[in-house]
């Protein structure tokens, strides 16, 4: 399990990163005079893309903590968790 996390908390800093500087080209690009919305709407499909990404390596996280502790004890932690509705 802290070999699993390590692993996943590095590509999730990664990650992270990656989003970051995709969310500072957009508003960098939103920001100038002339308005080219062509790489401004390819910009925001990097950024979206990243974002996927994170979003994937966080779930892959969770499946491999499900797959790590087992039914029952992954069940105990989701029954801790508050509810998100």
């Amino acid at each position: 399990l802290e070999n699993a996390y390590g692993e996943s908390r590095r590509e999730m800093i990664r990650l992270k990163n990656k989003v970051e500087k995709e969310q500072f080209e957009l508003e960098n690009m939103m920001g100038r005079r002339k308005l080219n919305e062509a790489a401004i709407r390819k910009q925001n499909r990097k950024l979206e893309k990243a974002r996927s990404d994170l979003a994937d390596a966080k779930f892959a996280f969770v499946i491999d903590v499900r797959r790590i502790i087992g039914h029952a004890r992954f069940q105990q932690l989701v029954d801790m968790q508050p509810s998100r509705r």
